[in-house]
């Protein structure tokens, strides 16, 4: 509330009284009522015919005065005391608004320090991201070495089972060898035997057959049937064959038992040494 500003024409007794004085030895009371409404300001509604009403009229003016003083000091008070409320918030408000500042710049500061503690966590969580996807990349090519070194394990081991069954069938096979050499060479000694029978056999029958026949039918039988047969008969006996040192079997040339030794014979004197025929050759 804004204090108002006291008027020009406000007086006091004392100076009321000293201007009555002061004017009471003229001589025309109009001449002092003059003066007096003059000094009072008075206005048309204002009726002052003596000195009584002036006085009265100061002295209602004074009261209305120290009323409005009164007022205006009351108001002042109040303005006073408003003020001082105001001023005490003012500086509860100055003092809370420190407060803040202080507690926002501890926030900025733990905000930076934060903010530092989480770049730092940042930094160690991309070097902990990136050792661990080294480690994961080691341990992928390990595992995939080891799945590989598994894999050429298992078919190592595949392979050494085919080979070992390989060999296994190949000893069979070599245990049975013998008897199946033994077994093929009696069947080759059989069908020498039978193959000498049958020649023995179509000799005799040529031979008497031609005997049979008339002396002039047999002096007309060709000349080379009977060579053939005689040179047959020779040309079996004188064939050469090969034996061993060792061995008990007789062999052809070339045949792949006579890397060692390789002695020449007729196969007549192979069979009278008791030698069979080889079933490689």
């Amino acid at each position: 509330m804004n204090q108002q500003e006291e008027k020009p024409n406000q007086i006091d007794e004392s100076s009321f009284w000293k201007l009555a004085t002061d004017t009471a030895g003229r001589k025309e009371e109009d001449t002092l009522l003059e003066g007096m409404g003059d000094f009072l300001e008075l206005g048309p509604s204002d009726k002052a015919n003596n000195l009584d009403d002036i006085i009265q009229i100061s002295t209602s003016r004074m009261q209305n005065l120290e009323e409005e003083l009164k007022q205006e000091r009351e108001e002042k008070d109040q303005l006073r005391r408003n003020q001082k409320s105001f001023e005490d918030q003012v500086t509860k408000l100055t003092k809370l608004v420190e407060g803040l500042s202080n507690k926002i710049d501890v926030m900025l500061k733990n905000e930076e320090k934060l903010e530092k503690e989480i770049e730092g966590l940042k930094r160690v969580q991309e070097l902990q991201k990136r050792s661990l996807s080294k480690l994961l990349t080691n341990q992928k090519e390990r595992l995939e070495e080891s799945m590989l070194e598994q894999e050429r394990k298992n078919e190592q081991e595949k392979k050494l089972e085919e080979l070992e069954k390989t060999v296994a069938n190949l000893e069979e096979s070599k245990a049975n060898i013998p008897t199946m050499m033994n077994q093929m060479q009696r069947r080759v000694d059989s069908l020498d035997l039978k193959v000498e029978e049958v020649k023995a056999r179509s000799e005799q029958s040529i031979l008497n057959s031609t005997l049979h026949l008339p002396r002039t039918e047999s002096e007309r039988v060709p000349q080379q049937i009977l060579g053939s047969v005689f040179r047959g008969q020779s040309n079996s006996s004188e064939m050469t064959v090969y034996r061993t040192n060792t061995g008990k079997k007789y062999h052809s040339r070339g045949c792949q038992w006579l890397y060692n030794s390789c002695i020449p014979i007729s196969i007549i004197e192979a069979r009278a040494l008791g030698l069979t025929r080889c079933s490689q050759c």
